[in-house]
């Protein structure tokens, strides 16, 4: 199972809630993805940065603008630290709870279209029993990546190299228990969901969609894409979910960053997704009495 896949589709969740909730007009903070921090003192200025979970080359190879924030960096801060043991908490928090079988929550044609999709990846059909619904249906909504060669993940390599402080914004716990607080039905209905549309060929087409509006730094048409998505939620249940996957999870990271930012010198990537909007993580720091500036 991938972590990464798992978050990406997490951060996609999120821009669901937030498009549902959206003026027509573009969403404030929309129009760059490399966005310069300073303070009232005279400490030197940090960047976040919004990152797209890819291994496209022109992902991974970034723009001067983007290279020269991140090399010039005293330190760097990332939605997760990926070392420190982030794999085995990742496979912990994945694991069925309730002792039964996935098998046995499936229909027969379900779990043989789950089946014969794990064959394409290479994963063992049995192993899937021993995970939640969420996890599973998480793991095949996106398309499959090289995940350690992605984006993300080559940001952080490269900031280990360095030798210098390398900070997490969330636990694997914080961010992986807004899917196990998930009804078991609607867990097993959002599985369903993913499986219809990899059917339909829609995985891929979403994906890739997604890749050019980021590589445009068009976070506007990121949540246009959204908008009409068939996972989005019900509306009873889309206030909730914008709660636990935009609301809190950006004011959680934004307080949590404000003390690199403060010292001088932080490059901060965090998912794309949690750049633009009233709530999102750009504009907190302005309210916050930071001077943000999109570089472009």
């Amino acid at each position: 199972m991938s972590y990464k896949r798992i978050m990406s589709t997490l951060a996609v969740l999120g821009l669901m809630a937030l498009a549902g909730t959206a003026a027509a007009a573009d969403p404030v903070n929309s129009d760059s993805l490399l966005w310069r921090v300073e303070t009232s003192s005279n400490a030197a200025p940090s960047y976040v940065f919004g990152t797209m979970h890819s291994d496209r080359s022109e992902v991974v190879d970034l723009p001067p603008k983007v290279a020269s924030a991140f090399d010039g960096a005293q330190r760097y801060a990332f939605e997760l630290d990926f070392g420190g043991g982030m794999q085995r908490k990742v496979a912990q928090q994945m694991l069925s709870a309730s002792g039964t079988p996935l098998q046995d929550q499936l229909s027969d044609e379900t779990w043989d279209q789950l089946t014969t999709l794990a064959k394409e990846r290479g994963l063992p059909p049995q192993a899937l029993n021993r995970f939640e619904p969420w996890a599973v249906a998480m793991t095949f909504a996106m398309p499959q990546i090289r995940s350690q060669q992605a984006l993300d993940w080559v940001l952080h390599r490269r900031a280990e190299d360095k030798g210098v402080p390398v900070t997490g914004l969330e636990t694997v716990e914080e961010q992986l228990g807004i899917f196990q607080d998930i009804a078991r039905d609607k867990q097993l209905s959002l599985l369903e969901t993913v499986l219809d549309m990899r059917a339909q060929g829609r995985i891929g087409s979403i994906h890739e969609d997604s890749v050019e509006a980021w590589l445009n730094e068009d976070l506007a048409r990121l949540v246009a894409l959204a908008e009409n998505d068939p996972m989005m939620p019900d509306p009873k249940s889309q206030a909730a979910l914008k709660r636990r996957l935009i609301t809190e999870r950006n004011r959680r990271m934004t307080e949590r960053m404000r003390p690199l930012i403060d010292q001088g010198g932080a490059f901060v990537a965090i998912g794309a997704l949690h750049l633009p909007g009233d709530e999102g993580i750009v504009q907190q720091l302005k309210e916050a009495d930071y001077e943000v500036t999109a570089v472009r």
